[in-house]
C-alpha cells in the first residue's frame, strides 16, 4: 500500500483548442507530442473541444483525452484547424458562441480538479485565464504560441495579458519575441520563461542532407491562409519558371485559399511544375523534407516584422537538410542557432523572392561540416526530448 502512494504520479490537467483529432491526422501534433513526453512524471489529462469525428474520451501514447461538451454536436463549430481566431474572423456570428464554450470549458476544468488533477498547463492565453477562474487554488502554467500576444494587440488586450500573468504561476512562450511583447505590455519578466515547442529531429525529422534523390525543389508546408503567403509563392513561380523551367514546388497543406490557388496555377500554365499534395501527417511531411532542397516559408509580417510565434515547419525542414526562405520572422530568428542556411526577406515583393529562390537553386549542396554542427545546436534546443525535460523542470517549479 505504501509502495502505491509513493509511486503514484501527480495528475496534470492539460488545456488546449489546438489538437489532433485521431491518430495520424492532419492538425498540429504539438501538444499531443509533448504531453505524451510528460507521461513520464504526470498522470496527463488533455481537455479539448469536442469536434465530428473524435472519440469523446480515449487513451492515446498514454495521454488520457477528454473533449469536453459545450452545445449540441451539429452547434459545436468554434475548434478548427485554423484556429479559434480565424474561425471567428471568417464568421462573425460564431462570437455568440463563445459564452457557452467559456461555461463548458470551465465546468469540464472543474470536473477534472474534482477528481484530483494538481497542476495544469493550458496552451494560449485565454484558456490559462479560464483555467485560473475553474480552478483558482491549482497552478497554472500558461503557453503563449504567438496569435494570442502578436494578434490581439491594443490597450484591453494589454491589461489582459497582464492579468492572466497575475492569476497564473507563469507564462512561457515559444519564442524572445514574445517574451519581449508581454515585457512591453506590462507582463513581470520574472513571470515569463521562454520554452519553444519542440520537433522530433532524432526520429522523425532526420537529415536528409545526404540524399542522392532531392527531386522536389521547393516546397511549402502550411495552411492555404493569407498570413501564410502562398499566393505569394505562386506569384514569384512565375519567374522562378522562367530560369528554371524544371524546378518543382510542392505545395503541402489545405485552406479557404486553396481553390483560388490552383486556379491561378492553372491561368499561369505551372500546371507541370507546382503539385498540390493535400493536407498530410507529419512522417508523411518528414519523407517530404528528406527529398527536398528548400524550403518556403512566405509568411506576411505585421508592422512590427512578425510574422508568427516561432514556425515550427521550419524547424522541421532545416533539421532535415532543407535550405530555408522566409518572410520577415524576428520570432524565428531570434531563435535559430549560428549557421542554419536561412534567408529572411520582404515576400510582398515577389520579385525579391523569385530571385532568391532561383540565387538558392544554383547553389551547391550544403557543406556537411557546417551542416552537421548546426543540426547538433538545432537538436539540443528543439528535439522533443529536451524540449519536454525544460517543461518537465518548470512545471515541477510551479508546483512548489
Amino acid at each position: 500500500m505504501i509502495n502505491e502512494v509513493t509511486t503514484k504520479k501527480p495528475k496534470l490537467l492539460v488545456i488546449t483548442t489546438t489538437y489532433p483529432r485521431w491518430e495520424g491526422d492532419t492538425w498540429p501534433p504539438f501538444v499531443h507530442e509533448l504531453s505524451s513526453r510528460l507521461t513520464k512524471s504526470y498522470e496527463v489529462i488533455v481537455l479539448t473541444p469536442r469536434l465530428p469525428g473524435a472519440a469523446e474520451s480515449e487513451l492515446r501514447d498514454n495521454v488520457h483525452v477528454k473533449r469536453f461538451a459545450y452545445l449540441p454536436r451539429k452547434f459545436e463549430l468554434l475548434s478548427g484547424n485554423d484556429g479559434l481566431l480565424q474561425t471567428l474572423k471568417r464568421n462573425p456570428l460564431m462570437f455568440f458562441l463563445l459564452p457557452v464554450f467559456f461555461l463548458g470549458m470551465i465546468w469540464a476544468i472543474r470536473k477534472q480538479v474534482n477528481q484530483g488533477v494538481t497542476i495544469i498547463h493550458a496552451h494560449w492565453l485565454p484558456w490559462g485565464f479560464m483555467a485560473s477562474l475553474a480552478a483558482p487554488r491549482t497552478p497554472v502554467l500558461t503557453t503563449a504560441h504567438g496569435s494570442d500576444v502578436l494578434k490581439l494587440r491594443g490597450g484591453p488586450w494589454r491589461f489582459f495579458r497582464r492579468l492572466v500573468s497575475r492569476r497564473t504561476k507563469a507564462i512561457s512562450v515559444v519564442s524572445k519575441l514574445l517574451a519581449d511583447r508581454l515585457e512591453e505590455d506590462g507582463v513581470q519578466s520574472e513571470k515569463i520563461l521562454v520554452a519553444p515547442m519542440g520537433v522530433d529531429l532524432k526520429n522523425l525529422f532526420i537529415s536528409g542532407a545526404e540524399t542522392v534523390d532531392k527531386s522536389i525543389d521547393l516546397v511549402f508546408v502550411g495552411r492555404f491562409i493569407e498570413t501564410k503567403g502562398p499566393d505569394l509563392l505562386i506569384e514569384a513561380m512565375r519567374f522562378v519558371n522562367e530560369d528554371h523551367p524544371e524546378a518543382k514546388l510542392f505545395m503541402v497543406g489545405d485552406g479557404p485559399l486553396c481553390t483560388a490557388l490552383k486556379e491561378r496555377v492553372r491561368d499561369y500554365k505551372l500546371d507541370a511544375v507546382v503539385e498540390f499534395c493535400g493536407a498530410i501527417p507529419n512522417h508523411a511531411i518528414a519523407k517530404i523534407f528528406a527529398k527536398s532542397k528548400i524550403c518556403v516559408m512566405p509568411g506576411r509580417a505585421d508592422k512590427d516584422g512578425a510574422s508568427e510565434g516561432l514556425g515550427l515547419v521550419a524547424i522541421e525542414a532545416l533539421g532535415s537538410g532543407c535550405r530555408l526562405v522566409s518572410g520577415s520572422n524576428r520570432a524565428l530568428q531570434g531563435m535559430l542557432p549560428y549557421g542554419a542556411s536561412a534567408v529572411f526577406i520582404n515576400p510582398e515583393n515577389t520579385a525579391e523572392l523569385a530571385y532568391t529562390l532561383v540565387q538558392m537553386l544554383n547553389e551547391e549542396a550544403l557543406d556537411r561540416k557546417d551542416f552537421l554542427s548546426f543540426r547538433q545546436a538545432l537538436v539540443d534546443k528543439f528535439d522533443w526530448e529536451n524540449v519536454a525535460l525544460s517543461y518537465d523542470v518548470i512545471l515541477k517549479n510551479i508546483a512548489v
